[in-house]
């Protein structure tokens, strides 16, 4: 064959494709190293800090800060064709959009730590599964809902925006009265206001065996009885998971978010039924 390569046998084309993957190949190896070298623990004054190596015990919190959604159409399509003809480029790829959501998860936490939670809100219903009653019908949308304080502002829904989880649109409410059978899914308990006034304790006996997943950022929010709890540790966000809480409700954790997690109980307070 004219112009084959003589030792694999490869057309001019195919030998110039080749060489073009192996560029692509090089390149996203590149910006990997320089990922993982960026992550590296740095001092200075409003710098992240990040444990290097990372704790295998205990992977890092990066709970998909960093949406593959927000890489656009172009990208995911570019992924699906890849995968097809070359997989091991894909997987470069996976790894290396793994390694953004740690620097997202670290810039966030750095700028607005409210903007890392409102993150961690939406996603906290990737790892979860409800019953199917908690749902009036297929094209119901899965509720986020915050009753008490609200400290997400416009932070939550753009978070929120454009979102679809397990088939569902991603929907953001605000209750002034503790959530009915059927009004939300998840729902964050803020701090008591006078519209809102009713307690952590108050609002789980409203709620018992209701298929809702509650969420707070208030002190020992998971050992007192919460499904999934926020922590400040070291200037990061990190949480806090009560599988008694959560098994109750009727709603399944993935165990995916359980190995992410800081502290995972496996029962409630004893004044707790």
């Amino acid at each position: 064959m004219e112009g084959a390569d003589p030792i694999l046998g490869l057309t001019e084309r195919e030998q110039s494709r080749r060489k073009c993957w192996l560029g692509v190949y090089r390149v996203v190896r590149r910006v990997g190293r320089l990922v993982i070298e960026s992550v590296r623990p740095r001092a200075g004054p409003g710098l992240p800090r990040l444990p290097a190596p990372v704790d295998k015990a205990r992977p890092t919190s990066a709970l998909a800060v960093v949406d593959f959604n927000c890489l656009g159409a172009s990208f995911r399509t570019y992924c699906a064709w890849a995968w097809l003809k070359r997989g091991w480029i894909l997987r470069g790829i996976v790894a290396l959009v793994g390694l953004c959501r740690v620097v997202g998860v670290a810039s966030g936490q750095g700028k607005d730590p409210f903007a890392v939670k409102a993150a961690f809100l939406c996603n906290f219903t990737k790892f979860a599964e409800w019953p199917a009653q908690a749902f009036a019908d297929a094209e119901s949308p899965l509720v986020v809902a915050i009753y008490g304080e609200d400290p997400f502002g416009a932070k939550l829904d753009a978070a929120a925006s454009g979102l679809t989880v397990h088939g569902r649109k991603l929907q953001i409410r605000r209750l002034k009265d503790p959530p009915r059978q059927g009004e939300c899914h998840l729902l964050f308990v803020g701090r008591p206001t006078k519209e809102a006034p009713l307690k952590l304790d108050e609002i789980q006996a409203l709620l018992l065996q209701q298929p809702i997943l509650t969420v707070g950022d208030q002190k020992n929010f998971a050992a007192d009885g919460g499904c999934i709890g926020f922590v400040e540790s070291g200037g990061a966000i990190h949480f806090q998971v009560n599988l008694a809480a959560s098994d109750l409700s009727g709603v399944k954790l993935n165990s995916g978010l359980l190995k992410l997690a800081d502290n995972v109980f496996k029962t409630l307070p004893r004044n707790k039924p």
